[in-house]
């Protein structure tokens, strides 16, 4: 897999990866290459006094692990029927 790096391309008024603003393109490479896995050194590794109180993706961060983005456990919703 090839990193597409944020590099400005100014006759296209675009990032390389077509992000029209910075944050997208970081963002799109938190989302590809960021992401902690579940057993990383880094979970709930950060300082809070020192950490924002969200991660780059928005995602709110009350123990907050070390890197832009916050580890979340995603839950599969189950529909009920009565």
């Amino acid at each position: 897999m090839n990193v597409v790096l944020p590099r400005w391309n100014a006759s296209t008024n675009l990032f390389a990866d077509g992000s029209a603003l910075i944050n997208q393109s970081f963002v799109n490479l938190v989302q590809t290459f960021g992401q902690l896995g579940e057993n990383s050194a880094a979970l709930d590794g950060a300082n809070p006094a020192f950490s924002p109180n969200e991660d780059i993706l928005g995602n709110i961060r009350t123990n907050p692990d070390l890197g832009a983005v916050e580890f979340l456990v995603l839950c599969e919703t189950v529909a009920v029927n009565n």
